[in-house]
């Protein structure tokens, strides 16, 4: 059996388990409250003792994708805390990567901005669960993967099950699909946010790509390949299709290899019916005004509106949805955000901190096209700035577990370019 699918199959095992118990729990426990007495995530944590060889902390941090199959916040939360008090066990080996010094004190200066932005925003719930959920859980994520032994390839492990996880949610999207034919849009079995699966989905395309390219049989990449793809187009955004082009484009090099899976997705989608696969489409033909570009419209408005009035603080953390009805004379929508990621953190934090947060993801991006090598860690730099063109148009950092989730291939991208630095200098690089 190849290495890959040694360290990588426990892992699927482990985080499909817990996925289909979360799904359950679901299902099964309606009291918001419930999921925390009745969660498995201890008899799970104590069957990874019977996983040879594997790191708990890296076990744990791989099932967080299957829990994107699910839309209980809470579940997150959850695990969150576990990966916090299982750390200290995934650090039991020598020779731990060292987090360097300025992303450090970079990240330091985010979550810092980040907690007077919800001061500013009178420190309510909502601004609360924004802090913990969209700023402080995905630093901590970043800083345990980052901090990971340096044996570890938890950083070609997690985009590899990332994309199985994704799959599988495109194997849940066509069932329903079928179940549901009239829906326009589809996402997963158990409904999550279609905009964003139809985003964070076609981000993963050149991941996916690269494996395709690389894979010595082909059969299970095209397969992978296949569901993703079914999972974005079942989605029905505008947005996500430009960002799948741009996927195929940066890899024309190998655009003869993917001629077997686009047949087979060309061959599904004249099967089943064009107007069936995008209902949406047909729907938006016939009306008279694009309503999703209208409130885009509005809310970019609005945001414009919201920042140049506060530039330099802004107007707290998530509270655009209540500072939009009062700048908006007729507020015929219901907004929660800017529809654009700038403008939506320049609202959130200032303009100067929106600055310090998007520097950040820009300088790992960056190093990681010039120091992290080719192969995976330039497919990952292309699915970590693909992601970012949906930003134009949506506040893509806004939901929790779509935030966590990008910071977590953003982290497999900075080991790849730390291991190198390392390397090159002997090991004593710093980036």
């Amino acid at each position: 059996m190849p290495d890959r699918l040694k360290t990588i199959g426990p892992i699927l095992v482990v985080a499909l388990l817990s996925s289909l118990a979360a799904v359950g729990l679901v299902q099964a426990a309606p009291d918001p409250g419930a999921w925390f007495l009745l969660a498995p995530w201890g008899i799970l944590l104590m069957g990874l003792v019977f996983v040879p060889s594997a790191n708990p902390l890296e076990m744990w941090i791989c099932v967080f994708p299957f829990l994107m199959m699910q839309p209980n916040i809470g579940l997150i939360f959850g695990w969150a805390l576990l990966l916090i008090l299982i750390a200290p066990v995934g650090f039991h080996t020598s020779g731990s990567l060292r987090l360097p010094k300025g992303q450090a004190l970079h990240l330091l200066l985010v979550t810092g901005i980040a907690v007077l932005g919800t001061v500013n925003a009178g420190f309510q719930g909502g601004s609360i669960n924004k802090l913990i959920g969209t700023y402080l859980l995905p630093a901590v994520v970043y800083v345990l993967i980052m901090k990971m032994p340096q044996e570890s390839n938890i950083e070609r492990k997690l985009p590899v099950v990332i994309l199985w996880a994704f799959a599988l949610i495109g194997v849940g999207s066509a069932l329903y699909k079928l179940q549901n034919p009239d829906l326009e849009r589809v996402a997963g079995y158990i409904e999550l946010s279609v905009t964003m699966l139809g985003y964070m989905g076609a981000a993963i395309v050149p991941i996916a790509l690269h494996l395709l390219v690389t894979a010595r049989k082909k059969a299970i990449p095209v397969l992978l390949f296949t569901f993703l793809m079914l999972a974005i187009l079942l989605t029905n955004t505008r947005m996500a299709l430009l960002m799948v082009l741009i996927a195929l484009v940066v890899n024309y090099r190998n655009l003869g290899r993917f001629v077997l899976p686009m047949t087979m997705i060309g061959s599904i989608v004249a099967f089943v019916g064009i107007e069936v696969i995008f209902t949406r489409y047909a729907a938006m033909s016939k009306q008279t005004i694009d309503i999703s570009m209208a409130a885009r419209v509005i809310a970019w408005s609005t945001g414009f509106t919201l920042v140049s009035g506060h530039p330099w603080t802004g107007i707290g953390v998530d509270a655009f949805a209540v500072q939009y009805l009062s700048a908006t004379k007729m507020p015929l929508i219901r907004l929660m955000h800017a529809h654009n990621t700038i403008l939506q953190k320049a609202a959130d934090l200032g303009i100067p901190g929106m600055l310090v947060y998007m520097v950040f993801l820009y300088k790992r991006i960056h190093q990681g096209f010039r120091l992290a090598g080719p192969g995976l860690p330039r497919a990952l730099a292309w699915s970590l700035s693909i992601y970012l063109v949906a930003s134009l148009t949506d506040a893509v950092f806004y939901w929790t577990s779509w935030t966590i989730l990008y910071w977590v291939l953003l982290a497999c991208l900075a080991r790849f370019t730390l291991k190198n630095s390392f390397q090159d200098t002997g090991g004593t690089g710093s980036i």
